[in-house]
């Protein structure tokens, strides 16, 4: 048997059989992180498992017994020369540099039966022509063998890849300062701001309320001032007691996937669609002069840019990278951590809205002091209590859908625990 040699630098050599494998170990010009794929199969395997045998020690010699002191010693047996190493061992990579092997079969497609690769240069050398070429038709180049470059399809220096090597410069970036805890620092004061914006905003409404039923000379109208303080109460104690809720169940709740390249992925395609809506709210704005269209957005926009911030840093959600990983589990994960993103985001998003909610109907009510018919004061203070209620919402929505999923999880995890033998079982099938 012969097999194609991979030692980690994007080319395939060979094919060689046994000896020459083991005269390469034994040069120490191929160690156990090598692949092989056997000539004429599809699929590549480690070395140690290909050939089993390649890398073991070899056997201690067994101890000489002397000849008796007629006999004459027979002659020793000419000690056969290891075959030069020198034309197909590459020698430019050092062993320390080279990547782990990634077992694909576009090197044996690449390659045909019966071909031998330059282990200097990476060239292929076809051994035998085919069809036309082979009986001295074709392109009148009879029987000559052809030469072609062996090209590695992922090499990263292609033109090709520049722009995945910026997106991957820009992850690494935003990862990095994810990872600062810049994002804990930006929680505690907006959280610390937007109770006192929602306490503002919340008495700003409630003047809204009295001077707009004493102005329409509505008594039904000033009804509404007593749900105001009813609400912003609430608000307040859901604010407070389900956001330090929400940051337990992110802390003692990890999750396991098999790698985080995903997860950021998905970070900054968030980010992107958080300027796109922000954009959009502002064309609305600008272009229609309706303010209470930029409400929407404006929440749609906090939220995806909060979470996709996060998921640069999947660490700070209690994600444990873990290659062994099922495709399964990262599906879970990827699942969780947009839950766990929501509840870490509480006490952030609380006090973005409320800030703004706050700012908004302070502005709208002062406004519609000086200018009662003008409707636009209106539609600001009123855009201002919708962001209001849903600083208040926010921390008790996060936490539902946290309870959700978890409930789905266990569920999920509790029907795979009855499909498996339990310990007894296993014990009395065994017995």
């Amino acid at each position: 048997m012969r097999f194609w040699l991979s030692i980690n630098d994007g080319k395939t050599y060979g094919p060689y059989d046994a000896n020459q494998l083991a005269a390469l170990v034994a040069k120490g010009r191929m160690t156990t992180s090598a692949m092989l794929c056997q000539e004429g199969s599809m699929t590549w395997m480690p070395a140690t498992t290909a050939l089993p045998g390649l890398f073991s020690p070899p056997s201690p010699a067994p101890p000489e017994i002397p000849a008796a002191p007629a006999a004459p010693a027979a002659p020793a047996a000419p000690t056969p020369q290891s075959m030069p190493l020198s034309d197909f061992i590459d020698t430019s990579t050092p062993a320390a540099a080279r990547s782990t092997p990634q077992p694909d079969s576009w090197q044996s497609r690449a390659e045909p039966t019966g071909a031998r690769a330059d282990f200097g240069n990476g060239n292929t050398h076809a051994s035998a022509s085919h069809g036309a070429n082979a009986a001295g038709g074709g392109d009148g180049r009879g029987g000559n063998n052809s030469t072609r470059t062996h090209e590695d399809p992922d090499d990263p220096q292609k033109p090709l890849y520049v722009l995945a090597r910026g997106v991957k410069l820009l992850i690494d970036w935003l990862s990095m300062i994810a990872r600062g805890g810049i994002f804990r620092r930006l929680s505690l004061s907006a959280w610390n701001l937007g109770h006192i914006a929602f306490l503002a905003g919340s008495a700003a409404l409630l003047g809204f309320i009295i001077i707009s039923a004493i102005r329409s000379d509505s008594l039904s109208f000033a009804g509404l001032s007593i749900i105001v303080p009813i609400a912003a109460a609430l608000g307040q104690y859901m604010a407070l007691r389900f956001a330090s809720t929400n940051e337990l169940i992110v802390q003692n709740s990890p999750l396991r996937a098999s790698g985080e390249t995903l997860f950021q992925l998905i970070g900054l395609v968030m980010l992107a669609s958080a300027v796109l809506l922000t954009s959009f709210g502002l064309y609305t704005v600008v272009k229609e002069g309706e303010t209470f269209g930029m409400v929407l957005p404006a929440i749609g926009a906090g939220i995806l840019a909060t979470i996709g911030f996060l998921f640069l840093s999947p660490q700070s959600l209690s994600l444990h990278v873990d290659s062994t990983a099922s495709a399964g589990e990262d599906g879970l994960a990827l699942i969780g951590t947009f839950i766990k993103a929501l509840l870490a985001s509480s006490r952030f998003i609380f006090g973005l809205y409320a800030s703004l909610g706050g700012a908004a109907a302070v502005v709208g009510t002062i406004w519609f002091l000086t200018d009662a018919q003008d409707l636009r004061p209106s539609v600001l203070a009123t855009s201002g209590g919708t962001l209001l209620a849903s600083a208040a919402v926010y921390p008790l929505y996060a936490y539902i859908l946290a309870i959700l999923y978890f409930v789905f999880v266990d569920a999920i995890k509790g029907l795979i625990s009855l499909n498996r033998p339990s310990e007894s079982s296993r014990s009395e099938s065994t017995g």
